[in-house]
C-alpha cells in the first residue's frame, strides 16, 4: 500500500481520482467532517495518525541525555494521548521502549518532541537495560556496556 492509498482510505476514499483529477477536494471534504484537533495533530506529524496496534515494535528506546529529566513536550503528549487515549506517564511506568512513544518521537524529532527541560534522543538497545538518571541527566546500561567486578 503506497503512501497516497494509506491517505486515501484513511479518509474513507475508495480509490484515487482519475488521471488528471485531485482526489483534495474530497479530502478537504472529509477532513472538514474531522476533529479540528486531530487535523492540526496531523499536519504537524505530516500525515494521518496511525492506530495504536499499526505501529510496529522497534529495538530502540528514548532517553534524555540532558540534566533537568525525561519529559514530552505539548505536542508530543497530545500526538501521544491522540492515538493511545491517556498522556504518556514516566513515573506511571510507562516503557521508554513503547512503540507509541518512538514512533512520536521519530516524527517530530528531537526538539519538538523534548519538553521544556529535556533533550530527548533515541538509542537502538538489544536485550535487558537499565536507565541511570543523575540530576535528570540518562544513561543508558546493558548488560554488554557494563564491567562487572568479580569476586
Amino acid at each position: 500500500m503506497t503512501h497516497n492509498d494509506s491517505v486515501l482510505a484513511h479518509y474513507g476514499l475508495k480509490e484515487a481520482a482519475p488521471r488528471g483529477q485531485s482526489n483534495q477536494r474530497a479530502i478537504d471534504e472529509q477532513r472538514e467532517k474531522q476533529d479540528p484537533k486531530i487535523v492540526y495533530l496531523e499536519n504537524q506529524v505530516g500525515g494521518p495518525l496511525p492506530a495504536k496496534n499499526k505501529i510496529p515494535k522497534q529495538s530502540k528506546i528514548l532517553y534524555n541525555y540532558g540534566y533537568g529529566g525525561f519529559g514530552l513536550s505539548d505536542l508530543g503528549q497530545k500526538v501521544y494521548k491522540a492515538i493511545v487515549g491517556r498522556d504518556f506517564d514516566d513515573h506511571r511506568g510507562d516503557n521508554r521502549h513503547d512503540p507509541v512513544l518512538l514512533w512520536v518521537f521519530d516524527k517530530l524529532g528531537s526538539k519538538k518532541a523534548s519538553g521544556s527541560s529535556a533533550k530527548l534522543r533515541a538509542m537502538k538497545v538489544s536485550g535487558a537495560y537499565f536507565i541511570y538518571e543523575y540530576d535528570g541527566a540518562e544513561s543508558v546500561l546493558q548488560p554488554s556496556t557494563v564491567k562487572w567486578t568479580k569476586v
